[in-house]
């Protein structure tokens, strides 16, 4: 569809669900002919019976002549592209040096994450999960949000992808998921009899860390939470699902008694063995994927 819309460009894959498109012009792209390529790339298809409804958020960057390498475009894209997936925005976003200063601060924190836990920065918010049939509450999914001291209330899309470049995953991972086993134990104490289960993301850079488990257990006993009673939901992340480490770690979750969910689209475009390989016992879809009607 880009080659068409835009043709002499060359396409390229970053990795997740993420598509680079270098276009040389003259005049550039205008927002006309940006909104009737994101109008395209939306259509509706189907594949073996569902009917996919595609989610794009798009950004732009310009470059002059021969003086911006690519990578610069690049970056530059990624920052207008946080901007487009934060606010949802249904127009491509263009780079623009002022909309993504907080972010480039963001990124350059180079304090110690342990500290600005201890400070109480980070907080777990939880949204419910309804069984329609019932209108009961199934589960409670929680959250994660960064009360900068100079930026305000930051959400997790924002600072996760930097905490997991950076390392800092493990930490804030390991806040979450004793915060999470607090709220079980208090609910436990308060509700005698009633059963609840929580759900909790992870990220692929928390299930490489060796000690993973380790730490998890500890937790459920300092909390005196059961495993059963907790779902961890794996999040997005193709290139990771061929790792052997994630492997054992789900096998040994799995064995536990954890409830694992795992995420729609990496599952999707992930090989036969990884499907094989890959216990779980629920598989989150997007709102954009419903069966065909009959």
């Amino acid at each position: 569809i880009l080659e068409r819309s835009l043709e002499g460009g060359i396409a390229g894959c970053l990795g997740n669900n993420q598509i680079a498109y270098m276009f040389r012009s003259p005049e550039g792209i205008e927002i006309p002919r940006m909104r009737l390529v994101l109008a395209a790339l939306r259509q509706p298809y189907e594949d073996d019976g569902i009917r996919i409804s595609p989610v794009i958020a798009a950004s732009v960057a310009c470059g002059l002549g021969q003086a911006d390498a690519f990578d610069n475009l690049l970056r530059r894209a990624n920052g207008a592209m946080h901007h487009a997936e934060e606010t949802q925005s249904e127009e491509a976003v263009w780079y623009n040096p002022a909309l993504i200063q907080d972010l480039r601060a963001i990124r350059d924190f180079g304090g110690d994450i342990v500290r600005a836990i201890a400070g109480g920065q980070f907080s777990v918010r939880y949204q419910p999960v309804v069984d329609l049939r019932t209108g009961r509450i199934r589960e409670p999914q929680g959250s994660v949000i960064w009360h900068h001291p100079e930026f305000g209330e930051i959400r997790s899309p924002r600072f996760i992808p930097i905490l997991e470049r950076n390392g800092s995953i493990r930490h804030l991972g390991l806040f979450v998921i004793s915060r999470a086993f607090e709220f079980l134990h208090n609910f436990k104490r308060r509700n005698p009899g009633r059963a609840l289960r929580a759900g909790i993301k992870l990220s692929f850079a928390q299930l490489m860390d060796p000690l993973f488990i380790e730490r998890v257990t500890e937790l459920q006993a300092d909390w005196g939470v059961e495993a059963p009673e907790v779902n961890l939901i794996i999040t997005q992340n193709v290139e990771m699902l061929e790792d052997p480490q994630i492997f054992k770690v789900m096998r040994e979750l799995r064995r536990l008694g954890f409830h694992l969910t795992v995420d729609q689209f990496a599952m999707a475009h992930s090989s036969i063995n990884g499907l094989a390989a890959i216990q779980y016992d629920r598989m989150l879809i997007g709102t954009g994927v419903y069966r065909r009607k009959v």
